[in-house]
């Protein structure tokens, strides 16, 4: 069999949409039940809603104020950005301690971790933004 059809029989698992029953508890092996999943997805969808995009819309909005915009919004992003992420770090840690402890696995488990690469992707964005505006971190312009 030619390397190219492995390759492709391969990458058709890896991306083939997991059967319900497939997700499992490895801790006593019960299946996790679609109730459950949809609960997840709602917790992770009112993360996004509630704190992840947010915070990349107001870093977004601070990115692209002038270097000689108007110092009272960018005071009021800065905080605003604070605070999103306090609350995205916490919502994230919830969600994160709760995935650690019932060891999720399959679907789950890598919908969860498409949210945690997002959350790094916000967590890299404002340490590049805020030195790039000329602004420290844990400095709000008088």
């Amino acid at each position: 069999m030619p390397k190219t059809h492995i390759l492709v029989a391969l990458v058709g698992l890896l991306i083939a949409p997991a059967p319900s029953f497939a997700l499992i508890n490895q801790e006593n092996a019960m299946p996790i039940r679609s109730e459950e999943y949809k609960n997840l997805h709602e917790t992770m969808k009112k993360i996004y809603g509630q704190a992840l995009n947010p915070w990349q819309h107001a870093m977004n909005e601070f990115q692209g104020m002038n270097m000689l915009g108007n110092w009272e919004r960018k005071n009021e992003l800065l905080k605003e950005i604070r605070a999103l992420k306090t609350d995205a770090e916490r919502e994230v840690g919830n969600l994160e301690r709760f995935m650690t402890q019932s060891m999720r696995t399959g679907r789950a488990y890598i919908d969860f971790l498409h949210m945690m690469a997002d959350f790094k992707a916000l967590q890299r964005q404002e340490k590049a933004i805020l030195p790039l505006m000329g602004v420290s971190a844990f400095a709000v312009q008088p």
